[in-house]
């Protein structure tokens, strides 16, 4: 049975509202970066996290800006402690309810509004305020009460001008902020004053590194992929590159993404077709999502389910499923006859929130 739609509201804009947790909500989206159609890629069906899911049964819908969405290039989205959607694109931070978009844009009136509207990565603190990164306005933090926001500027690698690319943190007082000129540990995430925070070890090269990814795993191992130099990754203070084996289809030093599987391994998307798993042990193995060595590839974001299936997203990839365990992929694009389905191939953000729906 297909999932009941998200209902529509003629509610106020600024009444604030969670996402239902037993509401399905189905979306479909093209997030191209040469046509700029894609919005929220939003797919759900019951068995949407099981291996047998079939794309025949996929059902999508769009939220675009016909629907209040304030610019159709998504790069981020991310799902608050209270349950709302915060989606950001090249053009504001939109707040969704499940029936309404607030969207948060700069002001130059107002040094309270974010530094820059071209949204790049959100994640949540200690205390739920939202840690707001952006592309030439470095970090915001946006204090979900009282909607007020804050612009952080720390000399050296978190300017104000900077492009905040990924953000990360295990849990504490500290959070690790990737920028394109290199990678910064700041304090504050429990709350208190966003400051630098002192590092035990000298981080080398990624200390001027253009960032691509992080992953923050238990409570001192960070995971780094950058752009131009390869996997790292900082254990227990020491920092040690990761070789990642040579495949037709993606150079091992430009990388894309990554992503923590159920099972403890990790995962790591190439600005290629290639992905790599690393289990427990360092071993690797080595897949291309398109059979062959394909140019026109470029990974863009990796999705661990609770399957043990990763979902893939990218420049040619379309939206595919993955299962480590029979080495199939399964695309979920390429319908074009079906208004209900995802035609584009080019996708780029990826998002299951607490309900199990995949936007």
């Amino acid at each position: 049975m297909l999932p009941r739609r998200l209902r529509g509201s003629t509610a106020s804009m600024h009444r604030r509202r969670a996402i239902r947790k037993n509401e399905t909500i189905v979306s479909r989206g093209d997030l191209s970066i040469t046509r700029r159609l894609v919005v929220v890629a939003i797919l759900c069906i019951p068995a949407l996290a099981s291996a047998a899911l079939e794309p025949d049964l996929a059902y999508f819908r769009t939220y675009g800006v016909e629907q209040g969405l304030s610019q159709n290039s998504v790069a981020a989205i991310h799902q608050d402690s209270d349950g709302f959607l915060w989606i950001g694109t090249r053009d504001g931070l939109n707040r969704f309810d499940g029936y309404d978009f607030v969207v948060f844009r700069r002001d130059i009136d107002d040094p309270s509004s974010l530094a820059s509207s071209d949204i790049s990565v959100v994640i949540e603190d200690r205390v739920g305020r939202l840690w707001v990164g952006t592309n030439g306005g470095s970090l915001n933090i946006l204090d979900r009460n009282t909607e007020r926001i804050t612009r952080i500027a720390v000399d050296g690698v978190l300017a104000a001008t900077v492009h905040v690319t990924a953000m990360c943190s295990h849990g504490g007082d500290h959070a690790w902020i990737g920028t394109e000129v290199g990678l910064l540990r700041v304090a504050g995430f429990s709350g208190g004053e966003v400051r630098t925070a002192p590092l035990a070890n000298d981080i080398g090269p990624l200390a001027s590194a253009e960032i691509a990814a992080l992953i923050c795993n238990g409570t001192d191992d960070l995971w780094v992929a950058t752009r131009r130099q390869g996997l790292f990754r900082l254990e227990n203070g020491n920092l040690r590159a990761f070789a990642l084996p040579a495949v037709a289809g993606a150079d091992p030093r430009r990388l894309a993404a990554l992503e923590a599987g159920a099972t403890g391994e990790t995962w790591v998307g190439t600005n290629g077709s290639v992905i790599h798993r690393i289990a427990a042990d360092d071993t690797v193995a080595s897949w291309n999502v398109t059979g062959v060595a394909d140019d026109n590839v470029r990974i863009r974001k990796i999705l661990a389910d609770e399957s043990d299936g990763i979902w893939l997203s990218g420049l040619g990839v379309g939206l595919q499923r993955f299962s480590p365990g029979s080495g199939r992929f399964v695309n979920f694009g390429g319908f074009p006859d079906r208004e209900d389905g995802l035609s584009d191939s080019d996708t780029y953000s990826l998002h299951l929130d607490r309900s199990g729906v995949l936007w």
